[in-house]
């Protein structure tokens, strides 16, 4: 029993010698030549293997060092800025075992390309130069003809690298920015000119990514799938794309990202085998879905888009987002071409929290309340918010509802000069200017807001006009307030009673419907508004047009003759005594 436990014993290392035996075997300068010929073959440069040596774990294979694929050795693999190329620090075959049999063809089962850098450039025209691409027509399969063949099955890539070094971009030092998918696990095919990666999982800084790539003849394309974009690795994303950075963009919660980058083949020329080729301007497409963004201080939640980069324009088109109890949908669009970057945002913002939005975007926190929506077609350029709020242009449409204009007391102006009872006693006493509706249409150019169509109803009031609204917090406004017939009335009554030597004539103040219209005026800033009614001048061009016609028609009467229908000589008529009575009534509003 003792002798057969030995036997059995012994078989295990027997089968390890004999392994240890075929793989030594097998080392030998013609089988090396016959395995960098297959990988050749199979990645479409050439390849040369300076040694090999026999490792038994985890599987037994045969481990090459001094790898050298398209002129480059392992060290260039060290280099971070080094493309295009690929670049292979180690090299790992498994052959099958009972290839390894005297007289068989030896099967490479699979060849592992462990940290290798497949590596890329993108040049200062946005186009992408490759590493060598295979020859349409290569074998991936079978190397060598004399001695010996090889077969190599399956190429794989493990913890493989793809870089992209951008000449437009430049890092903290000033080098060509970097930007890369790490920790690569994938199976490569490569044939009729075409390297493949059906699959392949990694990292971008920290981020899980899945995705799949191609160079060959017709160019380059690489998909990505980001079950959630790590807020730290945002910045080198953007880079991967061609972009540079927002500094001023942030972001929180999942965010997942679709993204692709397609470089068509640049027909201008023919890439040649074993040589480096050239793409057309790539274009990054995609989509996200993030949870929580912050764009300097405007945050934006929930925010979904579809965009596209091409040619040093980002697009995003829909772009729907949540921001101070609103939700906006629209597009923008980002040119990062010039000097300076240009924005141009077009979008509907409904349910907006206005008293919100001023405290957390500006100064004037305390100036106006009330819910909002907005249509905004704006443009600009800069590259921070003052420079892009000094350059804003375009069109903005506001209606507010049931809202309040804090420290500008138009209401109670109204109420202290009309007596008019406008908005109640809580308005007059406030100094504030409540309203149920605000609507406007503000035109933004050269630091201000000229404001059209501007109407507000507050009560008992309704006020609309027109003005200007100056980023530096000015105010130039011009409005015509028409009370009801209710408190024009009670204005009447009140200036009737101040400027009593009128009698009925104040009577004539209020339009057919009873309705009294009066000009107001808004001045200084909005931390200090000036609100003016200019009663006298409205009642004396109502009293005015409305005298000289009842007058003149009393006077026109007088001049024709009942019975013969005779008209008085021009020349001998006496002077026109509705002008008189005008004047006269005139310098009475005057004094009051």
């Amino acid at each position: 029993m003792r002798r057969l436990l030995l036997v059995l014993g012994g078989i295990p290392a027997l089968l390890v010698l004999l392994l240890l035996g075929a793989l030594a075997a097998v080392n030998t300068a013609p089988v090396r030549t016959r395995i960098a010929g297959a990988l050749s073959n199979a990645l479409g440069q050439p390849v040369a293997i300076g040694g090999l040596h026999v490792s038994l774990l985890p599987s037994p294979a045969l481990a090459a060092s001094e790898v050298r694929i398209g002129g480059t050795d392992a060290k260039a693999a060290a280099d971070s800025t080094a493309a295009p190329g690929l670049f292979v620090p180690e090299l790992r075959a498994v052959p099958e075992l009972a290839s390894l049999l005297p007289g068989r063809p030896i099967v490479i089962e699979s060849v592992a390309l462990t940290r290798a850098v497949i590596a890329v450039r993108r040049d200062s025209t946005g186009s992408l130069v490759l590493p060598a691409m295979p020859a349409p027509g290569a074998a991936r399969t079978g190397a060598g003809t004399a001695g010996r063949t090889v077969a190599l099955n399956q190429l794989e890539l493990k913890d493989g690298t793809l870089r992209i070094v951008d000449d437009r971009l430049r890092d903290a030092r000033g080098k060509p920015a970097v930007a890369s998918v790490r920790s690569m696990d994938a199976t490569l095919h490569a044939a009729g000119g075409r390297v493949t990666i059906p699959r392949f999982s990694g990292k971008v800084g920290s981020t899980d990514v899945n995705g799949a790539m191609q160079m060959g003849p017709d160019g380059a394309e690489l998909r990505l799938a980001i079950p959630s974009v790590g807020a730290a690795d945002l910045p080198e994303l953007f880079a991967l794309a061609g972009m540079e950075p927002n500094r001023a963009l942030a972001i929180s919660g999942r965010a997942p990202l679709t993204m692709t980058i397609t470089a068509p083949k640049d027909g201008s020329s023919e890439p040649k085998a074993g040589t480096s080729s050239r793409t057309s301007t790539a274009i990054v497409t995609g989509r996200t879905n993030i949870e929580h963004v912050r764009l300097g201080k405007v945050p934006l939640d929930g925010l979904a888009t579809t965009f596209r980069y091409a040619r040093g324009v980002l697009t995003l088109d829909p772009l729907d987002f949540a921001t101070y109890g609103g939700r906006a949908a629209g597009s923008a669009t980002v040119d990062v071409n010039g000097r300076t970057s240009r924005y141009v945002v077009r979008t509907t913002l409904t349910g907006l929290d206005v008293g919100a939005a001023l405290a957390g975007l500006t100064q004037v926190s305390d100036k106006l309340t009330g819910s909002a929506n907005v249509t905004a077609n704006v443009t600009g350029t800069g590259s921070g918010a003052a420079a892009v709020e000094r350059s804003l242009a375009g069109t903005v449409q506001l209606d507010i509802a049931n809202g309040i204009i804090h420290g500008m007391p138009i209401l109670a102006e109204l109420n202290r000069t009309l007596g008019a009872g406008a908005g109640g006693s809580a308005a007059a006493k406030s100094g504030d200017t409540p309203f149920q509706a605000l609507h406007g249409t503000a035109r933004i150019a050269n630091g201000r807001a000229q404001l059209t169509n501007l109407h507000l109803t507050a009560g008992e009031v309704n006020l609309a006009g027109s003005g200007v609204v100056g980023f530096d917090h000015t105010l130039d406004v011009r409005l015509i307030a028409q009370l009801s017939a209710a408190a024009s009335s009670a204005a009447a009554a009140n200036v009737a009673g101040v400027a009593s030597r009128l009698g009925d004539v104040v009577e004539h103040l209020q339009s057919s419907r009873g309705t009294i219209a009066v000009p107001v005026t808004v001045t200084g800033t909005l931390a200090a508004p000036k609100v003016a009614v200019d009663v006298g001048a409205l009642a004396k061009a109502q009293v005015q047009n409305q005298l000289q016609q009842q007058i003149e028609r009393l006077i026109g009467g007088a001049r024709e003759d009942s019975a013969t229908g005779a008209r008085r000589d021009s020349a001998n008529a006496a002077p026109n005594p509705a002008q008189g009575i005008v004047q006269g009534i005139e310098q009475l509003l005057q004094e009051h």
